[in-house]
């Protein structure tokens, strides 16, 4: 992977992560992930299946 293509993956990383865990506020991540991503959480009840259901889980945590 040349160095633009590696940086520009750690940017959306940590952008990804910072909005995740609420370190910086709620923003927009529809351009940095595909709508039919899937993922799963650290408990059997966190799963995702879609880019709004990350979305939602993402626009919820930082309400709280």
């Amino acid at each position: 992977m040349d160095a633009v293509r590696t940086n520009l993956l750690e940017e959306t990383y940590e952008r990804i992560i910072n909005v995740g865990l609420c370190i910086v506020p709620y923003e927009d991540l529809s351009d940095n992930a595909a709508p039919e991503l899937m993922f799963f959480g650290t408990t059997k009840d966190e799963k995702v299946f879609s880019f709004s259901e990350l979305d939602a889980m993402f626009k919820s945590q930082y309400e709280q």
